[in-house]
């Protein structure tokens, strides 16, 4: 039986970008080979952005491997349950939905980065900590004297 170390490149490369960006550095972190494999490999990362979100224009002068860095950090900080990290990060939080959104290039409906951010919406910690942490928030009222509305109908989901 072959160990992984033992494949080709090609074989790796094939295995790799079906993990998600977040198990990327993971997979760097287990041995020197990968971590060489990984580290600066730009067609690696590439695919992988292609493989989850929304493909970007050619030749687009994009740091692969960067961009997929702060996409892993934006998908770990919505699936974290704690309000106050996602609160502390909401200035990197905001750059990259914006990002995802500018950098949609089909329609909504068919958009992977759309239903991404859809998806972590859906979670109210995500509304709660990143709502509640804009400028509108912080002019318009207090985390701690206001409450949402008592029934469904009278809030704004």
């Amino acid at each position: 039986m072959a160990h992984l170390l033992e494949l080709s490149h090609e074989l790796l490369h094939c295995i790799f970008i079906s993990i998600e960006p977040v198990d990327l550095a993971s997979l760097s972190r287990t041995c020197r080979t990968l971590h060489s494999y990984v580290d600066g490999n730009r067609l690696l990362h590439k695919d992988i952005y292609d493989a989850r979100y929304d493909q970007l224009e050619p030749d687009a002068g994009v740091d692969w491997q960067a961009r997929i860095h702060d996409l892993a950090k934006l998908e770990k900080l919505l699936e974290s349950p704690y309000a106050e990290v996602k609160r502390t990060d909401l200035d990197f939080v905001a750059r990259q939905i914006s990002e995802l959104l500018k950098s949609t290039t089909v329609t909504v409906d068919d958009s992977r980065n759309v239903q991404l951010l859809a998806d972590a919406f859906m979670d109210t910690t995500n509304l709660d900590a990143l709502l509640c942490g804009s400028s509108l928030f912080s002019r318009g009222g207090d985390l701690n004297k206001h409450s949402a509305a008592r029934t469904e109908e009278l809030r704004q989901t």
